[in-house]
């Protein structure tokens, strides 16, 4: 994902509340949302070139999200795919912090990364990009990444993490609201741009929250809610580039 905004255990009815984009190249081969032929107990999208995933749940409730960390003056020319990262948690029943202390060992092997993993009640967050690279349990509250740190206040971190945290602050998960922000592809004034060393007209063009790239066959290929209520509800929705309405849901009770 290159885009993700969450309220944990702050939403009324819900333990979780996630939005996100995942922005990729459009020709890369991508499964869509469903449960996994060669693991039926994982529902995720699949990235066929690397085999991993960007956003993921398991019949358990459990969680994990990715974002690439853009800097290109770290970017490693073999590494291997950072999508392999979220489907240690999914896989196997591990706790939140053990799941990412999984991580940590080998984090360096990658390109940057932020991590999140989460089940019924807890959500960590590890970034190899940070200062002290330590997996992190959050506390409750609202919460923004992109492709920084997580809560960086890049211009469309801010601007959709306030718009999500309105309409979702009553427990009333308005599907259309939520989609239709993260299809806001308003772009950052010039002066709120991140320096990440693409230059300035990449960086312009990905400062939207929906991303549209025609010189690069670039852009958002899904936008995603995941919701898990109180009583183990879990609801997932996607919605693909170019359909004219979210193409797959998913909604069982986590045991």
């Amino acid at each position: 994902m290159c885009l993700i905004v969450f309220g944990h255990r702050s939403v009324p009815g819900y333990q979780l509340v996630l939005a996100a984009n995942r922005d990729e190249f459009l020709a890369r081969p991508t499964a869509k949302l469903g449960w996994w032929e060669d693991d039926p107990n994982i529902l995720a999208g699949r990235d066929l070139n690397g085999g991993g995933t960007w956003l993921g749940v398991n019949k358990r409730g459990q969680w994990a999200a990715l974002t690439n960390y853009r800097d290109m003056a770290t970017t490693k020319a073999v590494a291997p795919s950072r999508g392999d990262l979220p489907i240690i948690f999914l896989k196997e029943n591990l706790t939140v912090l053990y799941g990412l202390e999984r991580v940590a060992p080998a984090m360096d092997a990658y390109n940057g990364f932020n991590l999140l993993m989460g089940n019924i009640g807890e959500i960590g967050y590890l970034s190899n990009m940070a200062d002290s690279p330590q997996p992190q349990i959050l506390s409750e509250g609202f919460y923004g990444l992109s492709n920084h740190l997580l809560n960086t206040p890049w211009t469309k971190v801010t601007n959709t993490l306030a718009t999500f945290t309105e309409i979702v602050k009553d427990g009333s998960i308005d599907e259309a609201a939520l989609f239709a922000m993260l299809g806001d592809q308003r772009l950052a004034p010039d002066d709120e741009l991140p320096e990440t060393g693409i230059g300035y007209e990449m960086e312009k063009l990905l400062s939207a929250a929906y991303i549209t790239v025609d010189s690069r066959q670039y852009g958002t290929r899904v936008r995603t809610l995941l919701t898990i209520r109180d009583d183990g509800l879990v609801n997932m929705v996607e919605w693909g580039r170019g359909e004219p309405e979210p193409g797959v849901r998913f909604s069982f009770i986590a045991s």
